[in-house]
């Protein structure tokens, strides 16, 4: 038994059943095999390939095919990749644009440049300051064809009226 290489072993087609889905045998998340949280004992009958392996394999896979299904379907509700409509109209992406201003209905009538490309730049965006390299970014991708320069830590002098109680003139 040693660590494998890739995260699917195997894609199998039943050619008596074409219409039938594939069996896929996959290398994580299994009860047998390297990472395996089953006693050894049980494992070394399915490892050396003894006689009567093939039942408990078809046993645990009954198991594995529901740990599985089961981890593909949270990695699919939780995973904003999968769930990206294009325009950014899922609702993860309306509750980001939300976070910077941006998910209210009719902002993409008042913006000339589509609403779901500041969605590339919400790490930029959130940001209470700004940098000098995120605001040429910001630029660059919303007017293409504009130069930017930004002149960061301009001073500005400015005078407070009613100064606090322990400043003294």
């Amino acid at each position: 038994m040693g660590f494998p290489v890739s995260e699917l072993k195997a894609v199998e087609y039943d050619e008596d059943h074409p219409d039938a889905p594939p069996t896929v045998r996959t290398t994580f998340m299994g009860l047998y095999g390297v990472d395996s949280p089953l006693p050894t004992a049980w494992l070394d009958e399915i490892a050396q390939q003894r006689e009567g392996h093939e039942a408990q394999e078809a046993f645990l896979d009954i198991f594995n095919h529901r740990i599985l299904t089961q981890f593909y379907r949270i990695w699919r509700k939780y995973s904003y990749p999968a769930t990206f409509e294009a325009g950014g109209r899922d609702s993860t992406s309306q509750s980001l644009l939300g976070l910077i201003g941006l998910g209210m209905p009719g902002t993409d009538k008042h913006i000339a440049t589509p609403i779901s490309r500041f969605l590339a730049l919400l790490g930029i965006m959130r940001l209470p300051a700004r940098t000098e390299e995120g605001i040429q970014a910001l630029v660059r991708l919303l007017a293409p064809r504009t130069r930017t320069t930004v002149t960061p830590h301009c001073p500005r002098t400015f005078f407070i009226n009613n100064p606090l109680g322990f400043y003294r003139q």
